[in-house]
């Protein structure tokens, strides 16, 4: 899907009237046309915690990590516990997820995920548009996923994201991209796997 996109730098014009983070049938995702203006903005965030930075992008009111958060937890790794793959961030269990961004900064929640497929056209679509070097700014990167037996696989080949949401006790959702298929998707998975993390915020307003 090709997006129209501007860079505009000192103010970030919103489409959207609603004041919830989460949008609702009520405050749904504006669809997506040839004549759809997507406005983003480029940033970076300093992480007061390790000094690490991080590019960031602006979509619809929102601020999105364009790289996978890098900071060290208890329950984090590196691809194969090796620092040779740091350029893929690490990967985090879900408890230590949701508490590894940056003050002020979350996990997306389940809908979000859903709302950034719909944004970018579905499933196919939004894959071209959201892996690196696509329009959207994201980058998301095939940093591969760490099982509960501390066995590595994927990497170069799938990514995975961990969301806020909680399916159940034992599972949570995740964003999951198949290089070999094309494609993205949502769906739960253990929360003792590990998967990479973006962080968001909701708007420039709340810096």
């Amino acid at each position: 899907m090709k997006l129209k996109i501007i860079f505009f730098y000192p103010v970030l014009f919103l489409f959207m009237s609603c004041e919830k983070e989460i949008l609702t049938p009520n405050c749904p995702v504006p669809p997506v046309t040839e004549d759809t203006v997507v406005v983003e903005k480029v940033d970076w965030l300093q992480d007061p915690r390790d000094g690490q930075s991080y590019r960031i992008v602006y979509i619809i009111g929102k601020a999105w990590m364009a790289e996978n958060l890098n900071f060290s937890t208890r329950n984090s790794w590196y691809y194969n516990n090796s620092p040779t793959y740091e350029i893929y961030g690490r990967l985090y269990n879900w408890e230590d997820a949701r508490r590894a961004c940056p003050e002020g900064w979350r996990l997306p929640e389940r809908e979000e995920w859903e709302q950034l497929l719909a944004l970018y056209g579905g499933e196919k679509e939004a894959f071209e548009d959201l892996i690196l070097g696509g329009p959207s700014g994201l980058d998301l990167l095939f940093g591969g996923w760490r099982n509960t037996n501390s066995d590595f696989y994927g990497i170069g080949k799938n990514a995975y994201y961990w969301s806020n949401t909680e399916e159940n006790n034992q599972n949570s959702w995740r964003y999951y991209l198949s290089a070999a298929y094309g494609e993205a998707t949502v769906g739960a998975r253990p929360k003792t796997h590990a998967y990479s993390c973006r962080c968001i915020k909701k708007s420039l307003s709340s810096r």
